[in-house]
Formats: structure tokens, sequence, C-alpha cells
């Protein structure tokens, strides 16, 4: 009939769909891999004054260089999915 989706553009559409939510899958677990070590280094200093002086500054630069890395590994990401 017209006007209605063959089998392969079912499956197309199908298919489009299942990359798009992978996507969204792996980028939302990059977000939370990059981000979770600094704000986990935030909460600790804030109930715990003293854990700041335990970690050096080159760690705490490191866990800002890979929350700030989220965006070069999504970009990445993307382009390889």
């Amino acid at each position: 009939m017209v006007g209605q989706a063959t089998t392969n553009q079912r499956y197309t559409l199908y298919k489009i769909k299942r990359k798009t939510i992978r996507m969204l899958i792996v980028v939302v677990l990059i977000f939370c891999v990059c981000w979770l070590p600094i704000n986990l280094y935030h909460l600790l200093t804030d109930f715990h004054p003293n854990t700041g002086e335990l970690l050096s500054w080159v760690c705490i630069m490191r866990l800002r260089l890979l929350s700030n890395a989220t965006r070069v590994v999504e970009q990445s990401c993307s382009w390889v999915l």
C-alpha cells in the first residue's frame, strides 16, 4: 500500500534507533567515568577537610584533566561509532 513502510525500511529504522541508543549509553558512561573522581574528591574535602592535604597538587590536576577530557573522548567515540 502507498504510505506504508516496507520491511526493509522498518529494519533500517530499527538499526538507526539501536545505534542512537548505544551512542547515548556510551556517552553517559564516559561522562560518569570522567567526572566521578573529581566529584568524589570534592565530596571528601567537603566532609573531611584534611583529605585535601593528603593528595598532592599533581593528583588533583590529573583529576581535573580527566574531567575536562570528557569532551575529547566523547567526540572521538561519536566519530568511531
